[in-house]
């Protein structure tokens, strides 16, 4: 009798086949054809004829006037109202300009203030800022205290 041969580690033994490819009849999924286009290949587009830009605005002038868009409040096509909210944007983008011209010189500042504590020595400079956050720190821990404080009062007059 022959001795039986010992079993192979799993990592050595012969993998499985792979199932058979799909039936001719059905296509892979991943080879599927792109939807068909609106447009036929053989025949293309009709390109607009050209308009010139006097047409254009004499067109659009002309069509402003005959139809008025829908969903849009009649003040929308009154004159003064136009001008009156051209002047709030103008306002606006000044205000705005200006908020930009503050942050940019806080921003300034600090870089000012970061070159400056460059000469100082290291050791120095983050014993100032423990000091600085330590300060921040207490300002938030009396703001809430006085917030818990005056909400006792509050509650207690009720």
């Amino acid at each position: 009798m022959a001795a039986a041969a010992p079993a192979l580690p799993t990592f050595l033994r012969p993998r499985p086949r792979p199932p058979p490819p799909f039936p001719s009849s059905t296509p892979p999924l991943h080879r599927r054809r792109p939807p068909p286009s609106r447009l036929h290949p053989a025949r293309p587009a009709v390109p607009l004829s050209p308009v010139s830009a006097v047409e254009k605005t004499k067109g659009a002038a002309a069509a402003a006037d005959e139809v008025q868009l829908e969903g849009m409040p009649s003040e929308f096509y009154d004159e003064e109202w136009q001008a009156n909210q051209r002047e709030r944007t103008k306002e606006w983008h000044a205000y705005r300009q200006k908020e930009e011209a503050e942050e940019e010189a806080k921003s300034s500042e600090y870089r000012e203030i970061g070159m400056r504590m460059k000469a100082y020595p290291q050791e120095e400079v983050c014993k100032a800022r423990v000091l600085v956050s330590s300060f921040i720190r207490a300002g938030e821990d009396v703001e809430k205290v006085s917030q818990c404080f005056i909400w006792t009062l509050t509650n207690l007059n009720r």
